[in-house]
């Protein structure tokens, strides 16, 4: 099982930051981004290989996930064997790439890795959203299997103020939400009444999607692929 992670987009909300540095490669601590969400996506046993979909422009990601004998050499000879051992973890993960070479949305990102599926369920992480706990994959996985091998979206609560940074889940509540209990069946979106505060549940750029899912990316939508409109096709195909 592969794991796709697009990291092609310009970063522009993250300027003038990432003028020369992709929003992927800036640091969280010691480390970028982008590694946290490769260990995520690789930490189910089901998934071999994270491939990252980015662009032409960015090299970096490329330069990072590649081994680096040289300095490795050279921090052992220093004695700094935790350094080399990190350089080395990172030159080491089996992490493959594919190239969007035109801005066409999210959706033609997933799409530009189609040929490393092959035919299979595959994960979608993006390249700049981190999460404090790494069994969210596993979670969606267990989901996934329970249900057929259906499509599965990681939610989570967000207040109206921070709403407009993520994707808004719409629809009907079919079932129990684990640690929202007094979520409202009757509302769309699965609004949840959190005293005087509603909160909407919001997506966390992570999903498994279903070996067929790519030929719903097919669909073209005002020149891009727009990823949430075919997840929402996706999940009416298994509805049917």
């Amino acid at each position: 099982m592969k794991a796709i992670i697009p990291a092609a987009g310009l970063g522009t909300r993250f300027l003038p930051g990432t003028k020369c540095t992709p929003k992927e490669m800036l640091p969280v601590l010691d480390k970028p981004v982008i590694q946290y969400v490769v260990e995520e996506a690789l930490d189910p046993e089901e998934v071999d290989d994270a491939i990252i979909v980015t662009s032409p422009g960015k090299p970096e990601l490329l330069n990072y996930f590649q081994p680096d004998r040289s300095l490795e050499n050279l921090l052992r000879e220093r004695g700094k064997n935790a350094y080399a051992d990190a350089v080395a973890h990172a030159g080491g993960m089996p992490v493959d790439f594919r190239y969007q070479y035109e801005p066409k949305g999210l959706g033609h990102a997933i799409r530009s890795a189609a040929d490393a599926v092959a035919g299979e369920n595959f994960l979608v992480l993006l390249g700049d959203y981190v999460v404090p706990n790494r069994d969210i994959c596993d979670k969606m996985l267990a989901v996934s299997k329970e249900h057929g091998g259906a499509s599965v979206i990681a939610v989570a609560a967000c207040s109206p103020e921070e709403v407009s940074r993520y994707g808004v889940i719409a629809g009907d509540r079919v079932g129990s939400l684990e640690g929202f209990e007094n979520a409202a069946d009757d509302e769309p979106g699965a609004v949840l009444a959190n005293g005087d505060a509603n909160e909407c549940l919001v997506t966390l750029a992570k999903c498994v999607v279903f070996a067929f899912g790519f030929s719903f990316l097919k669909v073209n939508v005002d020149g891009e692929f727009t990823f949430a409109t075919k997840v929402a096709l996706v999940l009416g195909f298994h509805q049917e």
